[in-house]
């Protein structure tokens, strides 16, 4: 598309499909984990939506609009262990909070779920999985790419049901060059039509 065109850029919360222009664009995930770099295998649909309810809660609360009457109480330690993470890693507010973006020059998009000043955050509840700084990796393109500030720390903070939190920092300069290798792979799969690419 050429480059000052204004692109329409859509996202399904129920199919988790983005859009752009009205064409299905790949996503973060839905590229590392057509490649095979990270997983949901012996994930529950329950554990999906559980993920699914512990990232709301937690964006509420940031957005300081949480009814705490409506939080689950089994869902209750992972807030308390979101709250704490915070405060631990020192953040205060937040420049961007479940952020959707698409990128123009590699076509993708996916949803970042924090970033304060030069760090970007991924909330998980589940297993840790070494694809998860590619994750990262990819969602550091698209922010600089979208804005004039740099990510120069991430991290993925895992909450746990007991209340603990703790954080894998992703230090490999190289993550968002392996998430790009990812995505000329699922690209290529897709032109040849030898994979179920998403």
């Amino acid at each position: 598309m050429p480059k000052n065109s204004k692109v329409k850029f859509e996202f399904d919360p129920v199919t988790h499909v983005y859009k752009a222009n009205g064409n299905i664009v790949p996503s973060v995930t839905g590229i590392l984990s057509a490649e095979g770099y990270i997983s949901s295998w012996g994930a529950s649909e329950a554990d999906r939506i559980r993920g699914r309810y512990i990232h709301r809660i937690c964006e509420l609360s940031d957005l300081n609009d949480l009814d705490m009457d409506s939080v689950d109480p089994v869902l209750l330690p992972r807030l308390e262990a979101w709250i704490e993470a915070k405060k631990a890693l020192g953040i205060t507010t937040f420049d961007a909070i479940e952020l959707k973006m698409f990128s123009r020059k590699w076509g993708f998009a996916g949803t970042l779920d924090r970033v304060y000043r030069d760090l970007l955050v991924d909330l998980k509840s589940g297993v840790r999985q070494p694809g998860f700084s590619l994750q990262t990796g990819g969602y550091k393109l698209l922010y600089e790419e979208n804005h004039t500030a740099t990510i120069s720390q991430r991290a993925s903070v895992y909450l746990t049901a007991d209340g603990y939190f703790s954080v894998d920092w992703h230090k490999e300069k190289t993550d968002d060059f392996m998430f790009l290798c990812a995505l000329k792979g699922y690209n290529w799969k897709k032109l040849k039509g030898v994979s179920s690419c998403r």
